[in-house]
């Protein structure tokens, strides 16, 4: 095989790396999903709680 061909290959296997990582972190149970959903259910719950808390 030539170098170029390797590069080829070594790239692609590169790309492929990135693109499978990406989707670990952004699928349904990824790491990223999950902290925004986290921080999601933080934020509603603080709203929730301050208007049960006002009174009119």
């Amino acid at each position: 095989m030539n170098n170029k061909g390797q590069n080829t290959i070594e790239y692609l296997l590169i790309f492929a790396l990135v693109v499978v990582v990406i989707l670990a972190a952004l699928g349904p149970n990824g790491f990223m999903t999950q902290s925004v959903n986290r921080a999601l259910e933080v934020s509603v719950n603080g709203i929730q709680n301050m208007a049960v808390s006002t009174e009119f």
